[in-house]
């Protein structure tokens, strides 16, 4: 079928159709508001609906017609029927000559609107005259104006060539999961330019080619239309190039060549090249996006991980550092919020913010745990998330859980030791090993020169405090057998203030402690509960158990072990439990101070004053002090070491430190736990997710040769299944407790990893479990920048050309140049004038003549 096309050889601009057409509704509104506040209001308001468009005119007449006949009116009825019989033949005449001929649509409005308006006029100028009289003025009127159209416009019809002469223009756009990828914040995906720059050229492709629309990933779709195409989503997950360009050709058809969109991310398992050798055709291939990798990426913001202690202590603050990957938010803020277990309201937040396109940022959350109820669970779950952004691709990766071990405050003991003897080896071993304690010793090697030990809040020292400050770093200080000619007057004064202050000291006895080592007369006797003497006190050498005092049966440093002890008015130690080995001395001192509590004493060595004192305490200011002249109490810790932190010598030390520092008891006794860690609780299918567990025993201590095993249990419904699909043991790592392994997820979902550690006792020692998300590993996403190699190669192999997506226009312009030098001159369009001056004119001046004849007739001028 030939394609009709309607030309104005004498319009010299496209606008002067809907001009005119603008000129009648003008003329159609000045009529109607003359005649509205007449008595011609009919035919006012029939006007001014006529200058809104022919439709509108014919809805008023037929509703003019409807009240007049409703109200009896039948000759008004009968005229404004006819009038709608007229209109409804007008608005269909020009409807079918808009459709039937291209580019006609403002002629046809014109004719129809210029006939509306002079039936609307010459009605209610000549409303008297019958109908016929007025049906002739009125066509004899529009054929001259017609006419007169027709001399101005010299309207042509012009017959073009046949459309099934076109040839065929596969247009291929790739769909894949890669094309939704937003390679600039401001502007949409690539594959939302794509339909932008077809859309701007799809008036040329359609006027020189029959388009075959067609979108792929994993496998091609042919499209209905370029609409129908835009409203496909790029979300396929693989790309195969060469089924895409197999999918194109049309051997039984002639085709221009190929128009191939695409990123070039090709991972089908075809080939590609051989694809475009064999096709036959020209490929024109039309690369979007990015080269740059870094600037490819989706939006996203990723927690990459989260690093924290295991242990955190309560009413302490605990810093939290995370790591969060930002992709294609350049210059943009953002916030990351740290929950603890189910509260909607962040403990947290830190905000976030780049001005690269690409980054790892790190930021350090302050977290401060506050204390559980006494029945409450020691473990703290933590969530830390991103501030999701809309503009994310997925929000799956912006968030982990984390869980903590709640701890008591540890308690800051300064030991400061004269020489490296057996006590000091063996009590700061203990209270190094107290969950709750944390230990800084001091032991003098020569002169003033002291070896340091440990380290309380990642802090140490080099020598004896001196000030307030570096006392102030300790709760508790244990002065054991060193002369006070090593303790600087500073160091002393600055003691002084501390223990009044509130802290707490006690003082061991040995060969220069107490009036031995010169402290008779001092400050340091004057805090203590004892009167030390002078350096002529002796050593009392007579092996003996201490005997409790009344007083100290009842006071917490003997709690749960008084009956391992003798006491008052000759008890004897409780026969069920094992026995403790005598100790090998004590220093002798005058008495105890009247503000003292003698809590022990030698069973048998005795002085003026009385039962030689072995352990007493009293109040100093705000502080407590405390006197222990005996010095071998290392010997209680071998017989009883299978009782561990529950023997009577860990006991007696560890309750003597805590009420020397105003703390009765804990909040969290020692035992057996096992906490499991991950970087991030959100990973990728084949993506390695380091495993880190830590054990404690049932004392407290990092748990060594333990069987600690990881199950992984897929969740279904919202349940994980109860039994695993993998089961991992985990090995061992430096000593403390902590266990190692990595886990490697083969496929997506949500898994729920369960911890379990039994000791080489077959006590079990706890169990922990996280919630892990896993999300499919795209291939569409391993890689996103612009393969420019591959997509020049399918155009070189093809004898087509390559350009970005700019080039698109230029592109179809070789390729219609091609056709034209192919195909040879192109037929030439007939051309059929619509009109023809002399006959026009004639009629024009024939059709005003007989008006004026039948108005002269009439006796209408």
């Amino acid at each position: 079928m030939n394609g009709v096309a309607l030309e104005f050889q004498g319009a010299t601009t496209d606008g002067l159709l809907p001009l005119m057409a603008a000129l009648v509704s003008a003329v159609l509104a000045v009529w109607g508001a003359v005649h509205l506040p007449g008595r011609q209001r009919r035919i006012g308001l029939i006007a001014l609906a006529a200058a809104l468009g022919p439709p509108l005119a014919l809805a008023a007449v037929v509703t003019d017609a409807a009240v007049s006949f409703a109200r009896g009116r039948s000759r008004e009825a009968r005229r404004g029927a006819l009038a709608c019989g007229l209109l409804a033949v007008l608005n269909a005449a020009g409807v079918a000559l808009a459709l039937a001929v291209p580019d006609s649509l403002w002629m046809a409005v014109l004719a129809v609107h210029v006939a509306v308006a002079v039936g609307v006029i010459y009605a209610s100028v000549f409303a008297f005259l019958g109908g016929r009289r007025l049906g002739v003025l009125m066509a004899l009127r529009f054929a001259a104006i017609t006419a007169l159209l027709l001399v101005l416009y010299k309207p042509v019809l012009v017959v073009l060539a046949a459309a099934a002469h076109k040839p065929q223009l596969p247009i291929v756009l790739d769909a894949s999961a890669s094309m939704a990828t937003t390679d600039d914040a401001d502007m949409p995906t690539r594959f939302g330019r794509a339909v932008q720059m077809l859309r701007s050229q799809q008036s040329r492709i359609e006027r020189h080619f029959r388009p075959v629309w067609i979108s792929f990933a994993a496998t091609p779709s042919a499209a209905g239309s370029l609409d129908a195409l835009a409203d496909r989503q790029a979300d396929g997950e693989a790309t195969d190039l060469a089924l895409a360009l197999q999918a194109a050709r049309d051997p039984a058809t002639r085709q221009a060549g190929v128009i191939l969109l695409s990123d070039g991310i090709d991972n089908g398992g075809g080939e590609p090249k051989q694809a475009a050798r064999e096709l036959g055709l020209p490929v024109c291939a039309v690369g979007i996006g990015s080269r740059d990798e870094r600037a490819a990426g989706r939006p996203n913001l990723r927690l990459l991980s989260v690093e924290a202690p295991t242990e955190a202590i309560v009413n302490n603050v605990t810093e939290l550092t995370a790591r969060v990957r930002i992709t294609r938010f350049p210059n943009a803020g953002g916030e990351i919020r740290l929950y603890e277990g189910d509260s909607p309201t962040p403990v947290a937040i830190e905000k976030l913010w780049t001005a690269a396109a690409d980054e790892t940022v790190t930021a350090r959350l302050r977290w401060t745990p506050r204390e559980t109820s006494a029945a409450g669970d020691p473990m703290r779950r933590l969530r830390v998330q991103v501030a999701p952004s809309e503009l994310e691709a997925s929000t799956a990766d912006n968030s982990s859980e984390m869980h903590v071990l709640l701890t008591n405050p540890k308690l800051r003991v300064l030991y400061i030791e004269g020489s490296p003897r057996p006590e000091y080896k063996f009590l700061r071993r203990a209270l190094a090993t107290d969950p709750n304690v944390q230990l800084l010793g001091l032991v003098r090697v020569r002169e003033n020169r002291f070896f340091t030990q440990g380290g309380v809040d990642g802090r140490r020292l080099e020598g004896l405090p001196a000030t307030a400050a570096e006392f102030g770093l300790f709760d508790v200080v244990v002065l054991g057998s060193l002369d006070r000619a090593f303790l600087p007057n500073a160091t002393v004064e600055s003691m002084r203030a501390f223990v009044n202050d509130g802290g707490g000291l006690l003082m061991l006895g040995g060969e220069a402690s107490f009036g031995p080592g010169g402290y008779g007369g001092t400050a340091v006797e004057a805090m203590l509960p004892v009167e030390v003497g002078g350096r002529t006190m002796k050593q009392v050498t007579d092996a003996f158990l201490p005997q409790l005092t009344a007083a100290g049966e009842a006071h917490p440093v003997f709690e749960g072990i008084a009956g391992y002890f003798t006491g008052p008015g000759g008890r004897q130690p409780d026969g069920k439990l094992a026995e403790l080995p005598p100790l090998t001395g004590c220093v002798d001192v005058v008495r105890a101070t009247p503000t003292a509590s003698t809590l022990a004493v030698h069973p048998t060595a005795r002085n003026a004053a009385g039962p030689v004192v072995v352990l007493a305490v009293q109040p100093y200011g705000a502080g407590r002090t405390a006197a222990f002249t005996a010095d071998t109490t290392w010997q209680w810790y071998m017989p009883l070491r299978p009782l561990g932190t529950a023997s009577p010598y860990h006991r007696f030390w560890g309750q003597l430190i805590r009420w020397l520092a105003h703390v009765e008891s804990r909040t969290r006794e020692a035992g057996a736990a096992a906490l499991l860690r991950l970087p991030r609780t959100h990973t990728r299918a084949g993506e390695a997710l380091d495993v880190l567990a830590k054990v404690q025993d049932t004392e407290g201590q990092p748990a060594r040769n333990a069987a600690v095993n990881l199950a992984v249990h897929p969740v279904a419904d919202g349940r994980p299944l109860a039994q695993p699909t993998e089961t991992l043991t985990l090995v061992a790592g430096d000593g403390g407790g902590t266990y190692r392994g990595d886990w490697t997820p083969k496929e997506a979902g949500e898994y729920v990893l369960r911890l379990a550690a039994v000791s080489s006792r077959d006590e079990q020692l706890g169990t922990d479990e996280l919630p892990v998300t896993v999300e499919r590993r795209s291939r569409e996403l391993q890689r996103l920048a612009r393969n420019d190699e591959l997509l020049r190669d399918l155009a070189v192999n093809s004898a087509g050309q390559y350009a970005d997506i700019t080039g698109l226009p230029d592109l179809l312009d070789n390729i219609i140049d091609r056709q034209r030098q192919l195909a040879g001159p192109p037929p030439k369009a007939t051309v059929h004038r619509l009109y023809h001056f002399p006959l026009l004119f004639i009629a024009f001046v024939a059709m005003l003549t007989g008006e004026w004849v039948l108005r002269r007739r009439w006796q209408l001028q």
